[in-house]
């Protein structure tokens, strides 16, 4: 098997041409996409300025340039990374995009004013559904595949379920509550956003708590009462109306203990993970975790988003004046509610799915180490 030469024989020769070629290319493509008009205008330094093609700051001299001196750096670095690109699952990332890529563009490609999923999610639905086949097929096949065989399996498949539910209803709170703000309670954004600030301290005191717990009962009752709290607390905010916010008091407890609810289930979850996994894949085991809880909230975002804007919709077409900035507000509350009220229903669900972890606690030795 060829082997690639690096154009450099010195390690620390290459990493500094390396990083003068790439700094120099991130420089000039910068001021390609800045075109500053002080440089562009100049009889002179204008001319790298100048498109080769069409209109596009990129294709001009300065830009091609830049683009040319990473392209370089590449070359240059290849023995570092062209070995691991080679054992890279690029396949199975593909399919990953495709199906994940088809499940948001089904529900934020739709018209909201008329319909949660439009005719273009007949399409990507059985689209993405094929994708997922071909990916299970693949991951058998494949020398490398894009996550180890072994890694995923028993009480961290459902653990895995368990972060894209929380991934969901974690992103209804965070996007709709300062939304239900600069609606209700202010124009100003930032104080919208800090009224979040109440439920973002408690998640992290709530994932203390819940490692805590965790040595004492088991992954599944502290992931799922943590959830539950959760779940509860949300259908309570999917009830908040136009006042609700101006009561700090019984804002401040539904924000801290949905906080604390989502955040009793981090530990449990993880563990749950990495039990099952073998002690080479706990790195890309608990990596998942993450990965399954940020594609809940992509999914989740799209999906909710989808329906809430569809209840928006129904409820400013009832209205007997459009115009009435008063009854708009109302239909955007109506919106924010709803979208709550599915957050609700993930972190229910995976409370539900929290009771198959099990009870079974790790030695104390073993949990430090994961």
């Amino acid at each position: 098997e060829r082997k690639l030469r690096p154009l450099v024989r010195s390690p620390r020769a290459t990493a500094v041409v390396s990083a003068v070629l790439a700094g120099l290319g991130l420089v000039l493509v910068g001021l390609a996409l800045a075109a500053p008009d002080r440089l562009v205008t100049d009889v002179t330094l204008g001319i790298p300025f100048i498109p080769l093609v069409g209109e596009s700051r990129l294709l001009t001299p300065i830009g091609v340039g830049g683009l040319g001196l990473l392209a370089l750096a590449a070359v240059v670095t290849a023995p570092r990374w062209w070995p691991v690109l080679r054992r890279a699952d690029l396949l199975g990332a593909l399919l990953v995009a495709v199906a994940l890529g088809a499940l948001v563009l089904t529900f934020a490609g739709s018209d909201p004013e008329r319909e949660v999923v439009g005719p273009l999610g007949l399409v990507l639905l059985p689209l993405g559904a094929l994708a997922l086949g071909a990916l299970a097929i693949w991951h058998r096949r494949a020398r490398h595949p894009l996550i180890p065989r072994g890694v995923v399996h028993g009480r961290g498949l459902r653990a895995q379920l368990v972060s894209l539910l929380v991934g969901a209803a974690l992103v209804a709170v965070v996007v709709d509550v300062p939304l239900l703000a600069r609606l209700t309670l202010t124009q100003d954004e930032t104080r919208a956003a800090l009224v979040l600030v109440r439920f973002l301290l408690a998640v992290p005191v709530g994932a203390l708590l819940g490692g805590l717990a965790t040595r004492r009962l088991g992954d599944g009752p502290v992931a799922a009462v943590g959830l539950a709290l959760a779940g509860v607390g949300m259908v309570a905010m999917s009830r908040w109306g136009v006042h609700s916010l101006a009561d700090a008091v019984p804002t401040t407890v539904v924000l801290v203990v949905v906080g604390l609810g989502m955040g009793l289930a981090i530990a449990p979850v993880n563990d749950a993970a990495l039990a099952d996994a073998p002690p080479s894949g706990h790195g890309v085991a608990s990596s998942l975790v993450v990965v399954a809880r940020m594609v809940g909230m992509v999914v989740g975002l799209a999906l909710l988003t989808s329906l809430g804007l569809s209840r928006y919709y129904e409820a400013v077409r009832h209205l007997p004046n459009p115009l009435d900035t008063d009854a708009l507000i109302g239909a955007g509350v109506v919106q924010v509610q709803t979208v709550l009220l599915g957050g609700a229903v993930a972190a229910l669900l995976g409370a539900a799915v929290s009771l198959t972890l099990g009870t079974a606690r790790r030695p104390r030795e073993q949990t430090t180490a994961a």
